[in-house]
C-alpha cells in the first residue's frame, strides 16, 4: 500500500487545481524549488504555511497534516470518475493559465515594441529638426537598450516553471516558454535592425554633426539594416541559439541543413568582404597619379608638348568627355619656372578656356625667350635650364600620369565573386549530401 505523505497530497491537489508550482510558490511566497521539495518530501512546509495550504486547496489543516482526505471512497461512489473528471479540470485549468500567461505577455510586447518604434520617431525627429545625426543616433541606441531590457524582463517573469512529475505538461509548457524566447528574439532582431538603419548617421562625418537628408538616409540605412539582420541571423544559429537550448529557453533545433547553410554563408561573406577590402586598395592604388619625366632639347618641342596637352584636353571638355579638374586635385603641384612671368589678365582677356595660363620665359638677361600657355593641373614641376649665354639647355617635365586602365582591375572582384559563391554553394552541397548518407 502506497504511504500517503504531506508532499504527495500538495502535489496531487495542486494538480488537481491546475496550478503550477510556481504558481503555487508565489501564493505563499516561495519558490518553486521549495515546492518540488514539499512534493518529493525532502521536507515539510513550516507551521505558519499550513493554514495557507488549506485555505488554498480547499481543505482542512488536519487532513493536509495527515496527507489524505476524509473518507474520499465514502464521499464519492465513483473515485475513477471523478478523478477523470477532476483530471480534464486540471488540463482545462492548465490550458486558460498558459492562454492568460500568453496574453500577459504579449501585451508587455507592445510596450518593448512601442519603445523601439518611439526609438525611430526621436531618430528622424532629431536629425530633421536639429540636424544632429550623431545625436539621433545615440537617441535611437538609448530607446533599444531600454526596449531589450523590458522585453528581457517580461520574458524572464513569463517563463513557467516545468512539474518534474508529470511529463505531459512540461511539454505544454516547454513550448510556452520557447514560444516567449522566440518572441524576444525577433525583439532583439528588431532593435538590432533599427540600429543598423542610424548607423550612417554616424558613419558618415557630415551626418554625424548636420543631420542626413531623409531619401539617403533611407537608401543607406536600409542597406545597413539588411546585412545586420543577415549578419545577426547568422551568428544566433551559429552561437546563441545552442546556449538557449542547454539553458531551456528553446526547444531543440532539428535543422541541421539550416546551421550549415549559415557556416557556408557566413565563410563566405567574409571571404567576400576580402574581395571588397582589397579591391578598393587596389583600385585607390590604381587611381592614384603616376609622376614620369619627360626630357626637352629644345623650347619648341616643350611648348609644342605642352600646348597640344591642353588643346586635347579641352575638346575633350566640349565633347562633353571629361570633367574639369578642380583646383586642388593635384595636391602638392609645384611649377619651377625660374624667370617666367605669368600673365595676370589672362583670365580676364580669355575667360571660356579654363585652367588655361598663358607664360613667358626670360633668361638671365631679361631676354623673352618664348611664350606658351599649358593647363598646370597636369604637371608636377616644370624645371628649364638655360648656358651661361643665356641659352636654354635642357627642358624637364615631370607631369601626372594614370598608371593604368581601371576597367581591366573591375573585372577581377567580379570573378572572384563568382567564384566564391561557387566554393560556397559546393562545400554545402558535399557537406550536406555526407549528412544525408550518414542518416
Amino acid at each position: 500500500m502506497e504511504k500517503k505523505t504531506i508532499g504527495k497530497l500538495i502535489a496531487a491537489l495542486r494538480k488537481a487545481n491546475g496550478m503550477t508550482q510556481k504558481e503555487l510558490g508565489e501564493k505563499l511566497y516561495v519558490s518553486d524549488r521549495t515546492v518540488s521539495r514539499w512534493e518529493r518530501d525532502e521536507c515539510t512546509p513550516e507551521l505558519s504555511l499550513i493554514p495557507a495550504l488549506a485555505e488554498i486547496f480547499g481543505i482542512t489543516a488536519d487532513e493536509l497534516l495527515r496527507g489524505e482526505r476524509n473518507n474520499p471512497e465514502r464521499d464519492d461512489p465513483a473515485p475513477q470518475e471523478t478523478a477523470a473528471r477532476q483530471r480534464a479540470k486540471s488540463e482545462k485549468q492548465v490550458r486558460l493559465m498558459l492562454d492568460r500567461n500568453k496574453r500577459k505577455f504579449h501585451n508587455l510586447t507592445f510596450v518593448s515594441v512601442g519603445i523601439t518604434v518611439l526609438g525611430l520617431i526621436a531618430a528622424i525627429a532629431v536629425n530633421s529638426g536639429l540636424s544632429r545625426g550623431l545625436f539621433a543616433f545615440c537617441l535611437a541606441a538609448a530607446f533599444c537598450v531600454a526596449s531589450e531590457i523590458c522585453q528581457l524582463i517580461f520574458t524572464v517573469n513569463a517563463r513557467i516553471g516545468e512539474d518534474e512529475e508529470d511529463e505531459a505538461y512540461n511539454q505544454v509548457i516547454r513550448r510556452a516558454n520557447a514560444h516567449t524566447a522566440r518572441t524576444t528574439v525577433g525583439i532583439t532582431f528588431g532593435n538590432l535592425a533599427l540600429l543598423a538603419f542610424c548607423l550612417p548617421l554616424v558613419t558618415d562625418i557630415d551626418g554625424a554633426n548636420f543631420g542626413m537628408t531623409f531619401a539617403p538616409w533611407v537608401e543607406s540605412g536600409a542597406a545597413f539594416a539588411l546585412v545586420a539582420l543577415v549578419v545577426g541571423w547568422i551568428l544566433y544559429l551559429l552561437l546563441a541559439q545552442k546556449p538557449l537550448v542547454k539553458l531551456g529557453w528553446l526547444e531543440k533545433p532539428s535543422g541541421y541543413p539550416v546551421r550549415l547553410f549559415a557556416k557556408c554563408l557566413l565563410i563566405g561573406g567574409c571571404v567576400f568582404l576580402l574581395i571588397v577590402a582589397g579591391y578598393n586598395a587596389l583600385e585607390s592604388y590604381l587611381k592614384s597619379p603616376k609622376v614620369v619625366t619627360v626630357e626637352f632639347d629644345n623650347w619648341q618641342e616643350f611648348k609644342s608638348y605642352v600646348e597640344s596637352a591642353y588643346d586635347s584636353w579641352y575638346q575633350d571638355i566640349a565633347a562633353g568627355n571629361v570633367m574639369p579638374p578642380e583646383p586642388d586635385e593635384w595636391m602638392g603641384a609645384e611649377i619651377l619656372l625660374p624667370d617666367t612671368e605669368i600673365q595676370d589678365d589672362q583670365e580676364e582677356e580669355e575667360p571660356f578656356y579654363p585652367h588655361r595660363v598663358k607664360a613667358e620665359y626670360r633668361n638671365r638677361a631679361g631676354e623673352l625667350i618664348f611664350s606658351y600657355y599649358y593647363n598646370p593641373d597636369f604637371y608636377r614641376s616644370i624645371e628649364i635650364l638655360e648656358t651661361e649665354d643665356g641659352q636654354i639647355e635642357s627642358i624637364s617635365v615631370r607631369v601626372f600620369t594614370q598608371r593604368t586602365d581601371t576597367q581591366l582591375a573591375a573585372v577581377l572582384p567580379v570573378a572572384l565573386t563568382a567564384l566564391d559563391v561557387l566554393i560556397t554553394l559546393a562545400v554545402y552541397m558535399i557537406k550536406l549530401r555526407k549528412y544525408k548518407k550518414a542518416l
